[in-house]
């Protein structure tokens, strides 16, 4: 990790030179360590009144995501954050990663809120078209995270050889992915099949007209 004062000065040099207001992190461990790392970062800038703006287009981790750290983030100017939510389905956070328990999320979505910051800017990234996952499943986190008081974005699962689902997307594909990386391609749902993939349609529309409403 950087020192935080270093990444402060960066920052103001931006500012101060070159009239920049913007910044993203695309740093997914943003938040951990918070109390030595960005809380003291972000509390100069709040200090210093300095009008910026900030963006987290990667997710953040959501266990992290304290009222405190949440309330800190607002006064110091994000407005585009996204959390890495997955799935409401737990035996697949089991599966994949182990870094969301139940209720993580809507902790830390209310803890957003309660900041100050509006459904719109709190989006979270659910995954669809793993290997053994029904697009009902997908719909379901859709609903989780709607009724929370996030906005749900869709990310396609890409099969990536040597990772630890690897082998059951092999198995569970139509394609050959293991002679022919082009099928690896996202847009393809490539561990799902034509059924699934209609499902899915529904699902993308579903995502659509909860956007449009808010």
């Amino acid at each position: 990790a950087r020192d935080p004062r270093q990444v402060f000065h960066e920052i103001l040099h931006w500012r101060r030179e070159h009239g920049i207001r913007d910044f993203a992190f695309y740093d997914v461990a943003l938040l951990v360590g918070f109390e030595k790392h960005l809380g003291p970062m972000l509390e100069e800038i709040v200090r210093r009144n300095l009008g910026l703006r900030f963006h987290t287009p990667n997710a953040l981790h959501v266990k992290e995501l304290s009222p405190e750290a949440a309330d800190l983030l607002w006064r110091a100017g994000f407005k585009t954050i996204r959390l890495g939510f997955e799935t409401s389905d737990m035996t697949l956070h089991q599966l994949l990663d182990r870094k969301l328990s139940e209720g993580d999320f809507e902790r830390a979505v209310h803890s957003l809120l309660k900041a100050g910051f509006a459904k719109e800017q709190i989006g979270a990234y659910i995954l669809a078209g793993l290997p053994g996952q029904a697009a009902g499943s997908v719909m379901e986190s859709v609903e989780v995270v709607n009724r929370a008081g996030a906005m749900p974005y869709l990310a396609e699962y890409s099969p990536i050889p040597h990772t630890p689902l690897w082998e059951r997307a092999v198995a569970s594909s139509p394609y050959d992915l293991a002679s022919e990386p082009l099928f690896h391609n996202n847009t393809l749902l490539p561990c799902w099949n034509e059924a699934q993939r209609k499902e899915f349609a529904r699902v993308k529309a579903r995502v659509l007209e909860i956007r449009r409403s808010a």
